[in-house]
């Protein structure tokens, strides 16, 4: 029946189709009739294809194509909806499709796609990470409700489409020398209400940058350690977990009479190294604990509590020295102060950064650390010793 059908339904290279033509061959069946073995060694193995074709014949082998999966799931809404509570019904709803779906592959989403058709005709677009991957729908619609509450839908909504960002789904498993842990689901409840009440700015984890600059550092989004990984660091030499903790910084006091040469350096960056402190370490005694204090140093020291972040203060100043400092309560009177030590750092970047530190004692009692910003002039208190 396709006999009489012309070479042209076949889509041959241009070369091939004028080939046959000087044969004077146009059609389905004169090419089907041609010998193979003659038109192979004359026309190759694109004249062996055309023949295939022509013959209808196919020597590939099956290739299945499975489509990719699409982990979308969408509502139309038969009325408008301006109500969270009403919203989150539908979203219920909507997330149990989707959350069956990816259980059913053996899949976990590590973030939500919301997309809200509003009745305006425009659309109300959020993305919600998720700190620990999940497919279970109470922890998802939790965090769909608290982003939204944040970031409201400026209009009534019409249709909602909810779309996976999908990971393996691994199953997790307790360390044997580790405390129970709270389910990763209620950690991602945990912080996205922490996020909505400080910011999600907020909240994560702080990395240390690569600067000087006191206090530098950057808010990461939370990721939980691995579980092997995490045993692995809380596990001591001997295999048993556990780990000694440094003791805070200490500070030497300053002596009595407060003058501002007696009041030194080292009374910052802690106590002088002495001969008898450098035998005892060297004796085998644990680093970690306090060491009593050497012959004729006072027993008393002062820890630092850093303000986070520093708060600005008023400061009157007697040539380069703090005078006095306003703290909210009134001007006080510093009658001690020692300093400055500079610091400075990045002035080949955008984020250049110069800064005295001066510690002073007041009239009222309080020790504090100051610190005099040199590109700004402007003062901040860094921390108050105890």
């Amino acid at each position: 029946a396709l006999a009489p059908l012309s070479l042209a339904a076949l889509a041959l290279d241009a070369d091939l189709a004028a080939t046959l033509a000087r044969w004077g061959v146009t059609t389905l069946g004169g090419l089907a009739a041609l010998p193979r073995e003659g038109l192979g060694a004359r026309l190759g193995p694109a004249g062996l294809r055309a023949h295939d074709q022509a013959l209808g014949r196919d020597r590939e082998p099956f290739r299945a194509w499975t489509p990719p999966p699409f982990w979308e799931e969408a509502q139309e809404l038969e009325w408008e909806l301006d109500a969270l509570d009403a919203l989150a019904v539908v979203l219920a709803r909507v997330l149990a499709r989707l959350a069956a779906r990816l259980e059913a592959a053996q899949l976990a989403a590590e973030a939500l796609d919301v997309e809200l058709a509003l009745a305006t005709g425009g659309r109300h677009a959020r993305t919600v990470p998720l700190a620990t991957p999940t497919c279970e729908v109470k922890p998802l619609l939790a965090l769909l409700r608290l982003d939204l509450e944040r970031h409201p839908p400026p209009a009534a909504v019409t249709r909602v489409v909810l779309g996976a960002r999908t990971v393996r789904a691994r199953a997790g498993q307790g360390g044997l020398w580790r405390p129970p842990a709270p389910a990763p689901r209620a950690l991602g409840a945990v912080l996205a209400r922490l996020a909505a009440l400080v910011g999600g700015d907020n909240v994560g984890s702080p990395a240390l940058l690569d600067s000087h600059r006191p206090d530098a550092h950057a808010m990461l989004a939370f990721a939980p350690p691995d579980e092997a990984g995490a045993e692995d660091e809380h596990r001591g030499q001997d295999g048993w977990r556990g780990r000694c903790s440094p003791p805070p910084a200490a500070v030497a006091a300053p002596p009595a009479g407060g003058s501002h040469d007696a009041w030194n350096a080292p009374a910052r960056h802690g106590s002088p190294a002495t001969p008898a402190a450098d035998a005892r370490t060297a004796g085998g005694a644990d680093p970690a604990r306090p060491r009593p204090a050497p012959d004729g140093e006072p027993e008393h020291r002062l820890v630092l509590r850093r303000a986070r972040p520093p708060r600005r203060v008023e400061v009157e100043t007697a040539g380069e020295r703090p005078a006095s400092v306003e703290l909210g309560g009134g001007a006080e009177r510093v009658v001690a102060c020692a300093g400055p030590w500079r610091a400075s750092g990045e002035w080949w970047d955008v984020g250049e950064w110069a800064r005295e530190e001066w510690d002073v004692a007041l009239a009222g009692g309080a020790l504090c650390r100051l610190a005099w910003d040199r590109r700004t002039g402007a003062w901040c208190l860094d921390g108050t010793y105890d």
